[in-house]
């Protein structure tokens, strides 16, 4: 499980609906955590996908 699930697994207000956090329960800080959190990963992906396109 990677930190985007536990973050997902706390915020979801939903058993069933696991991936979709219920952003409206969330506060500002707690929004702007995800967000860079999120930004960082899409950033990461980027270069994995980068390194793989260079083989």
């Amino acid at each position: 499980m990677d930190r985007f699930d536990v973050k997902c697994r706390k915020l979801s207000s939903h058993k069933d609906d696991m991936n979709q956090p219920n952003l409206s329960a969330m506060d500002p800080a707690a929004k702007d955590d995800l967000i860079r959190f999120l930004l960082a990963e899409n950033t990461e992906l980027k270069s994995r996908m980068w390194t793989l396109t260079q083989y």
